[in-house]
């Protein structure tokens, strides 16, 4: 079974049971963050929305991220079309804001490159601190 979702490398993308736990109950989480901005959008605006906007732009993105990651967990992809946030119009380039980072970067649209991008940065997130809390828990 060799379709367009599927790895085209035998080499798996691996995190470790604690990090995909962690990030199963983060997507939950940012779930939950999700439906409850949403609901607040869609009310009669007695407030400035700007913030509750930003955060659930953010929300969407870390989810997408973590879908991301999760899938690649499992050998496929998640995202195979170039994010609209974030790209140039008639260019294969977009503004690419790795996960915990605060500043984009110009990069070229290739899947695996920006699955590869994604899984990376969230290895350094959750490995980090699967590390620390098995750190905490040994005597």
């Amino acid at each position: 079974m060799n379709d367009k979702h599927t790895t085209s490398s035998t080499e798996p993308l691996l995190f470790s049971s604690a990090s995909l736990r962690q990030m199963r109950a983060d997507l939950a989480e940012l779930t939950r963050e999700s439906r409850a901005l949403k609901a607040r959008l869609r009310q009669r605006w007695s407030e400035p929305m700007a913030l509750v906007q930003q955060r659930w732009s953010s929300v969407k993105l870390e989810t997408t991220y973590l879908l991301i990651a999760l899938a690649a967990s499992r050998g496929r992809f998640h995202v195979l079309q170039r994010p609209r946030l974030g790209s140039i119009a008639g260019s294969d380039e977009y503004y690419f804001r790795a996960p915990g980072a605060a500043l984009y970067s110009l990069v070229r649209w290739d899947p695996a490159v920006h699955r590869e991008r994604v899984v990376r940065a969230l290895l350094a997130i959750y490995d980090s601190s699967s590390t620390l809390a098995a750190a905490q828990v040994s005597p």
